[in-house]
């Protein structure tokens, strides 16, 4: 997927923020939302584009979008990018009225971005972020395109993989016990995402207590999908929310098939440290120790190292495990 151009600054500016000795210039990282407006026009006649605030408002009821107004302002020229960067600056803050998927989108990852380091002061942000979408979603609808194919169309705006923040967002209000809110938010952007199997996992954990025969349903359904799939990371998903939940068959099966999927050494120090929870809950302390020894025993090795299915820890996990598994391979 080819991101659109802000969400592809976006990118590089969060990607910065991460790994601050990533090879980038500064003007493609620099967040000119701290930019003083007069400053902005500055640099746009620095670049050779000579605007003040009254001929920007009237270019703007010219154009439909700050992309179409960037590229008018700056054909042929090397300094596009920088063009653009502060022509969609200048159109967010002066034409509120006239809005655009990259607008709406961009507005979204800086909100995504405040609330990840401070999720209890910009909770309210996301949710109002959450309901516009919700309203743009539906006019879509409306309109006779599906919801799938909608946020498909919506992935490359976003420099935030959205529904990757769906579901850790909905995640952590089912955590808080928000769970209307969060069973709500479920209903609606269910129908729209791609990575289904996640969002069962999600319905599972709102019914669990309510209904658990049908968890265990949708659970052993989840399971039956992942056999032919290799998503090791919501195997791993579903084996820690069966530590505590669901039917021990269940968590059987996806200590199994993790055990077929496991490549490196943090995934097996994953699934052990999943095991031993599960021994934790059934007051094995013995086995938890014996567990909690192995961890210690390879806390200094490299986490991105292979691990080999010959292993002397994985052969003795496997043995370990053998009164879990009911049926061997």
């Amino acid at each position: 997927m080819e991101l659109q151009r802000k969400a592809f600054y976006n990118l590089l500016r969060m990607n910065a923020k991460d790994d601050p000795k990533s090879q980038v210039e500064s003007w493609q990282i620099e967040d000119l939302r701290d930019v003083a407006t007069h400053k902005l026009f500055t640099r746009l006649g620095d670049l050779g584009v000579e605007l003040d605030e009254e001929s920007f408002l009237l270019y703007s009821d010219t154009y439909v979008s700050p992309e179409e107004l960037g590229l008018f302002l700056s054909q042929a020229d090397e300094n596009k990018d920088k063009v653009f960067l502060l022509v969609f600056e200048l159109w967010r803050r002066n034409c509120p009225d006239k809005q655009s998927l990259s607008l709406f989108c961009d507005e979204l990852d800086h909100r995504i971005s405040l609330y990840e380091e401070d999720p209890a002061s910009y909770d309210q942000m996301i949710q109002n972020s959450l309901i516009r979408l919700e309203e743009i979603l539906e006019a879509s609808i409306d309109e006779g395109v599906d919801p799938k194919t909608f946020f498909h169309e919506l992935d490359p705006f976003c420099a935030h993989d959205l529904q990757t923040f769906l579901y850790d967002y909905i995640s952590t209000e089912i955590e808080s016990g928000n769970t209307s809110y969060a069973a709500e938010l479920l209903d609606v952007f269910y129908p729209s995402v791609t990575d289904l199997l996640w969002f069962d996992l999600l319905r599972v954990r709102l019914i669990v207590r309510s209904d658990p025969d049908e968890a265990n349903i949708i659970i052993k359904n989840i399971l039956a999908d992942l056999s032919s799939e290799e998503d090791l990371d919501l195997v791993l998903e579903v084996a820690g929310f069966l530590v505590a939940h669901g039917d021990p068959h269940l968590f059987q099966e996806a200590v199994k098939q993790a055990l077929d999927l496991i490549k490196t050494e943090d995934d097996f120090q994953e699934l052990v440290a999943i095991v031993s929870d599960y021994y934790q809950c059934l007051d094995k302390e013995k086995e938890d120790q014996q567990l909690q020894v192995l961890l210690e025993k390879r806390a200094s090795r490299d986490l991105e190292a292979p691990i080999h299915k010959d292993d002397e820890d994985v052969i003795a996990l496997q043995s370990f495990l053998s009164p879990l598994i009911m049926e061997e391979k």
